[in-house]
């Protein structure tokens, strides 16, 4: 079943379309959750999720893309990146991506977002 999460990022309503795996199906278990992103290194927006989600040994990376949707390990936090960055020594799980362009929207927001996620399956 294909999911897909709304986010809402300062009232603003985007789209993603989720990897089809375990842990995304942990994810739709937390429902409706409501973030304070905080903007990291100029790089990035994250903020830990209600339950960390088990990605151990699950297949990460150590370069993220701007507009995926991560998980970092170890960190139990979502991760928004709006710049293409290496994350050595970390690993970050790709969960999925944003559909509409919100890079400029990342680029130019202050320290924090507010944001709602909900997840569809369909």
């Amino acid at each position: 079943m294909a999911k897909t999460m709304k986010l809402q990022l300062d009232g603003i309503a985007y789209t993603a379309t989720l990897q089809e795996n375990t842990v995304t199906d942990m994810l739709v278990l937390q429902g409706p959750i409501e973030l304070l992103l905080k903007r990291y290194a100029g790089q990035e927006y994250y903020a830990p999720l209600p339950n960390p989600l088990p990605i151990s040994g699950m297949p990460t990376t150590t370069t993220v893309h701007a507009g995926g949707l991560y998980c970092y390990e170890g960190f139990g936090v979502l991760s928004i990146p709006f710049q293409d960055v290496p994350v050595h020594p970390y690993e970050a799980m790709h969960l999925g991506d944003i559909n509409e362009d919100i890079l400029s929207h990342l680029a130019n927001a202050g320290n924090a977002i507010s944001a709602r996620l909900e997840i569809v399956v369909a």
